[in-house]
């Protein structure tokens, strides 16, 4: 007696193959989408502590440029500059009247205190104005 092989009748295992590949094709792109925006997110991290070290460095460098001038042996001392711009030992420095240190090159006229000015102070006013009493100057001048 001979066996004859089985015909199925249910065809219910068809296309299994075709979905289980579109399957692992969306988990696929799933994945690549995560690593492309998590890329877009670690640039940006990168640009923004970029730029936040080179305020931090630009402010230390203007504090050191300070304490340099402050020093009345350095050459470039408030002293040798312009004797009146400190009050005298022993006297302090007026409320709401901020003392700009600038450093302008060649012919450039810097004046922080002039909201007209190429390099305006507004940070100033902008937290001081209830305090001093100042007109509120817009952030972007």
């Amino acid at each position: 007696m001979m066996k004859q092989p089985r015909i199925r009748s249910s065809k219910s295992e068809e296309g299994i193959a075709l979905l289980i590949s579109i399957f692992v094709l969306l988990l696929i792109s799933v994945v690549a989408i995560a690593l492309i925006v998590s890329s877009g997110t670690e640039s940006a991290l990168a640009g923004n502590y970029r730029s936040s070290t080179g305020v931090y460095n630009a402010a230390i460098a203007g504090l050191e440029e300070v304490r340099a001038r402050l020093r009345p042996q350095s050459p470039i001392s408030f002293k040798n500059t312009d004797p009146a711009f400190l009050p005298a030992g022993g006297a302090s420095l007026l409320p709401c009247a901020p003392v700009y240190v600038i450093n302008p090159l060649g012919g450039e006229s810097v004046a922080p205190w002039d909201p007209a000015s190429t390099y305006p102070d507004t940070e100033f006013n902008q937290e001081f104005a209830g305090i001093c009493g100042l007109p509120n100057m817009p952030a972007n001048s």
